[in-house]
């Protein structure tokens, strides 16, 4: 159990190498999950509000389906404590090690138990090829992509397909013996390479909106710096921007922005800025608000970023966030911060 103290609190409560993938809930009450991180692996954890609401638990689900896998991505489900999980099977894997492995695909997960949500191939497709990448369709809310890979020594053959809706089945049907079978994807488009990149290729600095803009800004100058920035929503979609100059290797950020258009950015060193929509005319000039991340480990890559729900974990007066850090000097140091989301 985590008690709230208005400082940040360092979660390392967690099993398995996780990866950094996280994503909050729309709001549910009275103990359900808040966010759900993803353990490369070997399953999920859960932050969810203890019943006196002033305290924050993990609750950890071994999910059988991503034994061995990587994590493609994590996204809220649309409904109370439920969220959509992809993983893959690593291409660069030793053949050794991935002799016998599981295929990688999509799940439904909650702090009760785990379906896995069928997405069926283009027809015609062989046995050989299996799902490695599936992702939220920027352009369209409820729609999504799909990179279905083959390869055969050093060949490797993709096949990319659209599907316009995910059926989320008894999505919100979880019972303590597991959740209900969910539907499947739809009917599916095959479409280009090309198509399927430029669906996902970043969007300029210049088409985010002006609340990301302001958050972005909080962190300090950003002129000719080159920068990839995450942008999660707590309805689930995600989408990618950039600015500065074409480098190889830009800066990484990560943003969440939740549904009451607050905005919370994230540089990988731990300075973070926090726009809030709602903050009356008075106030603008303090509005965003920066400040840094405590007590980060030395070499640590912050790289998540999530808010919670007001007044949780004993935090009052301001937002809660949850933050992703891992560690490079030191594994045993990764791992999650939670904490007011301002001073």
């Amino acid at each position: 159990m985590l008690e709230g103290s208005g400082a940040a609190v360092r979660v390392a409560a967690v099993s398995g190498a996780w990866a950094a993938k996280a994503a909050a809930g729309p709001g549910p009450q009275g103990g359900k999950a808040l966010c759900a991180i993803a353990l490369e692996g070997w399953g999920a954890a859960f932050i969810e509000t203890g019943t006196e609401g002033h305290s924050l638990h993990i609750a950890q689900r071994r999910i059988d389906a991503m034994a061995g896998l990587d994590v493609g991505g994590l996204w809220a489900a649309g409904t109370d404590g439920a969220w959509i999980l992809s993983t893959f099977r690593n291409p660069f894997a030793d053949s050794d090690e991935s002799a016998g492995m599981q295929e990688g695909g999509v799940q439904l997960v909650s702090a009760e138990g785990a379906s896995a949500i069928d997405v069926p191939p283009p027809t015609g497709l062989g046995p050989a090829y299996e799902l490695f990448a599936f992702l939220p369709d920027p352009r369209q809310a409820g729609a999504w992509l799909a990179q279905f890979r083959d390869s055969i020594g050093s060949k490797v053959r993709s096949v990319w397909a659209s599907y316009p809706a995910l059926g989320r089945g008894a999505a919100a049907g979880a019972t303590a013996g597991g959740m209900e079978a969910t539907q499947g994807a739809s009917a599916f488009k095959v479409i280009s390479r090309s198509a399927f990149e430029s669906a996902l290729s970043p969007r300029p600095l210049a088409l985010a909106p002006a609340s990301l803009v302001a958050a972005i800004e909080g962190l300090g100058p950003a002129k000719g710096e080159s920068a990839l920035l995450r942008l999660d929503e707590a309805s689930g979609e995600s989408m990618w921007f950039r600015w500065g100059s074409d480098s190889a290797s830009p800066r990484e950020l990560h943003a969440w922005a939740d549904a009451e258009g607050d905005i919370l950015v994230l540089s990988p060193e731990g300075a973070a800025s926090l726009f809030l929509a709602g903050l009356p005319s008075s106030q603008h000039q303090a509005n965003p608000r920066s400040f840094v991340l405590p007590g980060l480990p030395r070499g640590a890559n912050c790289s998540g970023c999530a808010l919670l729900d007001a007044g949780v974990g004993g935090v009052t007066g301001g937002r809660t966030g949850l933050w992703l850090v891992a560690s490079w000097e030191s594994s045993e140091a990764s791992g999650i911060l939670v904490g007011p989301a301002l001073h």
